[in-house]
């Protein structure tokens, strides 16, 4: 995936509420969460870890969802 095909799938993620902060804040925390990955796995290339990272993050995000939809 290029990089602006991710930037472009987070946008969309984000919607058109989303802040150019928020946009920031999340790259920040999945390229913290890549190098984590990279880290653990040195095997990983940088793109192989950011997807891997974001699947991540994904998936917490419909987890937190799925709860508070569960908790309403």
């Amino acid at each position: 995936m290029a990089a602006q095909d991710c930037i472009d799938a987070v946008k969309a993620a984000l919607g058109e509420d989303g802040t150019q902060k928020q946009l920031e804040e999340i790259f920040e925390l999945l390229e913290r969460r890549s190098k984590a990955k990279m880290r653990d796995d040195p095997s990983l290339s940088r793109e192989q870890a950011m997807i891997a990272a974001a699947q991540n993050l994904a998936s917490e995000k419909k987890l937190a969802a799925l709860i508070a939809r569960y908790n309403e």
